[in-house]
Order: structure tokens, then sequence, then C-alpha cells
């Protein structure tokens, strides 16, 4: 008797690098990485505390996925790579966004493995970055604990995604008020340097411990904003669709 291939169902993707699947609606832009680049936004001291920030400066899907990848190709090509990695991020998230938002649109929640396949993700600035970091690393991947990594990604993003849904609007009084912040400080959603709203409404908890971990943990901008406002602005279209 011939086994049958197995293969995944269309409400799942295999993840990038990793021998695993995940559900297609539970995918984060570290799913689409390749392993060796995701593994640096594990283990940066830097990248790990900004994971899930806000890029910067937005645009456009397309100017935003441009901007960055040239920004990151200056980084990279400076031998900067922690801002080369933050820079790839955006850059990755932007396209990947792109898709994913046409393919809601035509009710298919995230995009198959066959057309994950024709995205054509591996950038010029993510070839360098893979060419880069096994030598620069000189380390093994610690394969269990990236993915363990990354399923821990996915399930504090839920619970915060469910948290922001039900309890924001009545935060800092709600009941999982501290849970709350504690899930935005862990999934590094205070990267940006300037104050947010998420800081000030710690500030209104009057949880000054908390506070104190938010200013020591939350990196300064790594990233040349400047440069990012204008490339934005000499580059805006005329008429296209926003984020």
């Amino acid at each position: 008797m011939v086994e049958k291939k197995k293969t995944i169902g269309p409400n799942f993707y295999k993840q990038r690098g990793v021998d695993g699947k995940i559900q297609r609606k539970d995918a984060q832009v570290f799913d689409f990485m390749p392993m060796i680049l995701g593994e640096q936004f594990r283990t940066d001291k830097i990248l790990s505390r900004q994971l899930f920030r806000d890029p910067p400066v937005s645009g456009t899907f397309f100017n935003e996925q441009s901007a960055y990848e040239s920004l990151g190709l200056r980084y990279a090509g400076q031998g900067k790579l922690v801002p080369a990695l933050e820079c790839y991020k955006f850059a990755l998230g932007s396209k990947v966004g792109f898709i994913s938002l046409i393919a809601s649109i035509q009710d298919n929640v995230l995009l198959s493995p066959e057309e994950i396949s024709r995205l054509n993700l591996d950038s010029t600035l993510e070839k360098i970055l893979v060419r880069k970091f096994p030598a620069s690393t000189g380390k093994k991947i610690d394969l269990d604990g990236y993915s363990r990594w990354l399923d821990k990604l996915r399930t504090d993003y839920k619970l915060w995604h469910r948290l922001n849904l039900t309890e924001r609007s009545l935060f800092p009084n709600c009941t999982h008020a501290r849970q709350y912040a504690e899930l935005e400080l862990e999934l590094g959603m205070w990267g940006n340097e300037t104050i947010c709203g998420a800081e000030y409404d710690v500030g209104q908890m009057k949880d000054s411990e908390l506070m104190r971990r938010v200013r020591r943990l939350r990196p300064k901008e790594i990233l040349d904003v400047k440069w990012l406002d204008k490339y934005m602005e000499d580059n805006a279209p005329v008429s296209s669709m926003e984020r």
C-alpha cells in the first residue's frame, strides 16, 4: 500500500525555515523569515525589545517596503546589522501585509503555501543579511528554542489582541490592566523613542515599578527617521491604497 503524501490544509501555513505548520490567521511577520534572521530577533537585546512596534515612519504598502529596504541596504553596506534587520522586518511586513489585504478581499484570510512561494520574499536585502549572519554569529541555532519562541509570540499576541478588543477602551481601569501592559512590554510594542499612549496609560495606573521597567527596557530609536520621512515625502504616490 502506497502511503499518501501529507499535505497542508487550506487553513494552515507551513512556516518558512521551520518544520511546522500554523493556522494561517495566526501567522506573524517572523513566520515569513528564514530562521537565521528570525533568530536574531529572538536573541538580540535591542531587536527583541521592539518586536511588534509600529514603523517609526509609515506610508503606503509599496512606498513603505521600498523605503525600509533602501535604508536597510545602506545599513547592511555599512556593517550595521541590527538597524538593517529592523528595516528588513518592516519591509517584509509591508510586503506580506499588502498581499494579505488583497487575499482578505478575496475571502482568503492569509496566503496559501503556493501563493507564498510566488511572493519572492527573498529580497536583495534578505539575501545579503542571510550571507552575513552565519559568519558573524559562529553558533548553531537552537531549533527547539526558536520554535517555542514563535509559538509563544503567537499565543501572547492573540491574548493581547483579545484584551485590546474587549478592554482597551476601559484602560487603565480595566480588569486586566497590568496583564495588558505586561503583554505590550513583552511583545515589544513600545519600541519607539517618542512617548506613546501606552506609556501614558501606565502612568495613569500609578504603577511606578512598571513605569521604571518601561523606561528602562524601551530602546531609543535606531533608524534614520529623518531619511525615512524625506523618502516617504519624495516618493508619495498621487493616488494609492493607504494602509
